[in-house]
């Protein structure tokens, strides 16, 4: 065995790379005579193909009956059939009853046939031939087990169940009634033991030579669905939904469109099962004491304790049949997305099919063949139990988001001798591969020829004319996008108030940023409770690059009237700066940001874009007091002043008198207003002698200036 490496050989600068190596990745495209594995292992898988049709009925029974013919029991019209290799149907009985829920073969060839509603057993001995084995009083018969050893039939029986045991020559013993309301399942031990499984509280029990019962396994399950004695082993199918598959006018009602939306959960839950498997080294989880909540399905080996361990588990599949192939391996066939999973006890979980029907129903083998039923429509699909010689898996479409150009393919796989990999591309501009699309190309020495195009479609093709298939393990795309400018959607210059200490945010009131922020994008702690510095003004922004490309960032700036920018800083990783505005006049300014896609990108590869400030006043200089005059007389105090600034517009003017509180004063119009604003100042003072006048006037930039002023007052 070779195994083969198809190595990357990069063609532009700093590429992109799709990968497929987990089940998860592989699952999401579409494949044929492939199968995937919980390892995401890629192989050859059976061959199927349909030999059998009938959409109008449903097939609810299936048994070979070792002559290469299937014995069926269909729905809706009671008949029991025989079907040959090349699909033929011959009728060989039709029941009165409607349904053909269980069959069972007679080691001469006899068929046992149970038929529900109200139904009986059948002994059918040839075409037409048929008579009344068993007649129970129940409502429906579920399950048939020929006991070879006993020379009799089991019988599990539901609304009443009971298991009977019936001697070939029909004497009919009441062997077990449980407090159940069904018995679904029966399978005989290698000690003359017979296992039921129930519906409604998913119990197994044993039945013992002698006839007495005991709780082997209380699952966690509503329904034992199938039962089976292996290599002194017991295996179970069990659900937590009815096993019985829904009549074609039913069947989309059964699949709710959010049980088809947790596929992704779902495939994680399946990741997560086969890591643990791998970890154990052969172990698996043991199903806790109690009814923990239970999961759609799941596929069980039950110990003769009753210990039982978790092979399998789905929350999204309904479980409705399994059987032994080669190789210790177990297939189990499922709905409603149509999947035939491959179960390895000791190793490893398959998906073996995936079919276009969505209920895989019922499951029959031979020496040679694979026979699976589906429903809506009923097919019969036959597989020889030899790897198909060829299968191929096409991957979903990939979107590179703008014009792309297409790289190597990397492939590793293990390619025994007669088979091989190969590999095809196709891409397009439009989601959906039309006639606009590039026809599908071979690869050739790893490089994909498809001509660039933002959408790209691959696929793998495994061939093998021998017993062994190729496996691949992991496959990757390279591609090189059109490399696209930066985006800026905001630019914002911090006004000049000074910051307000505030407490803390409540739970309630945090916020959790999408993206971790650098320590230049988040402030110290200490800043919250602190004025910002006299003059700095913080500019922040918002930008991201459409290729994920690290940006850096360049801030320039201007006075209005001005042509040429001058940088303020360059080579900024975080989206804030804090510009120190003391070092430089006052004035109307602007910035310009610059985002650049360099640090992701050649010299001449990279991009930029920019984004200019609106207009915004940076002014540090206080507003100037000039005292008119002033006046005195017994008791009381008059002052005249006017208050100006050269930039802002004059927001609050205030006055202590002899050192004491700041009141807030109006000027003479009332309204502050203007860059210039007059001040009459009455006070009423009792106390004769000198006293001080500080006053203090603030601009609109929160620059202040104080000015004084002294007076007295005679006695």
């Amino acid at each position: 065995m070779k195994r083969c490496w198809w190595l990357i050989l990069f063609i532009a600068a700093l590429p992109q790379t799709v990968e497929y190596s987990t089940y998860q990745e592989w699952k999401k495209g579409e494949w044929n005579n492939l199968q995937i594995s919980s390892e995401g292992v890629v192989e050859l898988a059976y061959a199927v193909e349909v030999i059998f049709s009938e959409p109008e009925r449903l097939i609810w029974s299936l048994i070979p009956d070792g002559m290469g013919n299937l014995i069926i029991g269909f729905g809706n019209d009671g008949k029991i059939a025989q079907l040959d290799s090349s699909g033929k149907e011959k009728v060989l009985y039709q029941a009165p009853e409607t349904e053909i829920f269980a069959l069972a073969l007679h080691p001469r060839g006899d068929i046992f046939a149970a038929s529900s509603p109200d139904g009986k057993v059948y002994r059918i001995t040839g075409p037409e031939k048929a008579e009344v084995f068993f007649d129970p009083a129940e409502k429906y018969i579920w399950a048939l087990h020929w006991d070879k050893q006993k020379k009799g039939l089991w019988v599990a029986t539901g609304e009443s169940a009971k298991l009977y045991f019936v001697t070939i020559s029909g004497e009919v013993k009441e062997v077990f009634t449980p407090k159940e309301k069904h018995l679904r399942s029966i399978a005989l031990g290698g000690k003359g033991e017979v296992y039921v499984g129930t519906d409604d509280t998913g119990i197994i029990y044993r039945i013992d030579d002698t006839g007495k019962s005991f709780a082997l396994a209380d699952t966690a399950y509503q329904e034992i669905v199938q039962l089976q004695w292996e290599a002194g082993k017991l295996y179970a199918l069990a659900g937590s939904a009815p096993a019985i598959p829904a009549a074609p006018t039913e069947i989309m009602e059964r699949i709710p469109a959010e049980m088809m939306m947790q596929d992704s959960a779902e495939m994680q839950m399946m990741e997560q099962f086969s890591a643990e498997m791998a970890e154990r080294a052969g172990e698996f989880p043991v199903m806790p004491p109690g009814r923990p909540p239970k999961k759609q399905a799941a596929f069980l080996e039950v110990d003769s304790d009753g210990t039982t361990y978790v092979l399998w588990q789905s929350s999204i599949d309904e479980a409705f049949a399994f059987s032994a192939l080669k190789g210790n391996l177990y297939a189990v066939a499922t709905g409603n997305a149509g999947k035939l999973y491959g179960i390895d006890p000791l190793r490893k979980e398959w998906l073996l099919l995936s079919l276009a029907e969505p209920q895989i129903t019922r499951i029959a083998t031979t020496p040679t063949f694979l026979f699976l039923v589906t429903n809506n429509p009923t097919k019969i699909y036959r597989g020889n139990l030899q790897i198909a010689q060829e299968g191929e898996w096409t991957s979903p479409v990939f979107d590179a988001n703008s014009t792309s150009l297409w790289g190597k393919i990397m492939v590793i796989a293990d390619i025994p001798q007669k088979s091989s990999v190969e590999l095809f591309t196709r891409s397009g501009n439009v989601e959906n591969p039309d006639e606009t699309w590039s026809g599908w190309q071979a690869v050739k020495e790893g490089q994909i020829l498809s001509p660039p195009a933002r959408f790209l479609q691959f696929k793998i093709r495994l061939k093998s004319s021998g017993d062994s298939s190729p496996v691949v393990h992991y496959l990757s795309v390279v591609y090189q996008p059109k490399n696209l400018p930066p985006t800026i959607t905001m630019l914002q210059i911090s006004p000049v108030k000074p910051r307000t200490p505030a407490l803390p945010p409540t739970p309630t009131d945090m916020t959790f940023p999408s993206a971790p922020q650098t320590a230049e994008e988040v402030p110290p702690p200490e800043a919250m409770f602190r004025p910002a510095p006299k003059g700095q003004r913080t500019i922040t922004w918002k930008a991201d690059d459409p290729n994920r490309d690290s940006l850096e960032f360049s801030l320039y700036y201007k006075l209005l009237s001005e042509n040429r920018w001058k940088l303020l800083k360059d080579k900024i990783t975080a989206k804030r700066h804090a510009w120190d505005t003391l070092a430089v006049p006052d004035g109307i300014y602007q910035i310009k940001l610059q985002a650049s896609d360099a640090p992701s990108s050649p010299p001449e590869l990279a991009l930029t874009a920019e984004w200019i400030s609106t207009p915004f006043l940076v002014d540090n200089s206080p507003p100037s007091i000039q005292f008119s005059h002033s006046s005195t007389s017994k008791g009381s105090i008059a002052v005249h002043f006017t208050v100006s600034d050269a930039l802002s517009v004059i927001e609050k003017v205030e006055y202590a008198l002899d050192g004491g509180s700041w009141v807030v004063i109006l000027p003479e119009d009332g309204i502050a207003d203007s860059r210039e604003e007059t001040f009459t100042l009455n006070l009423t003072v009792t106390e004769p002698g000198e006293h001080s006048i500080v006053i203090r006037a603030t601009d609109a930039s929160q620059n202040f200036f104080l000015a004084s002023i002294s007076l007295s007052i005679s006695s």
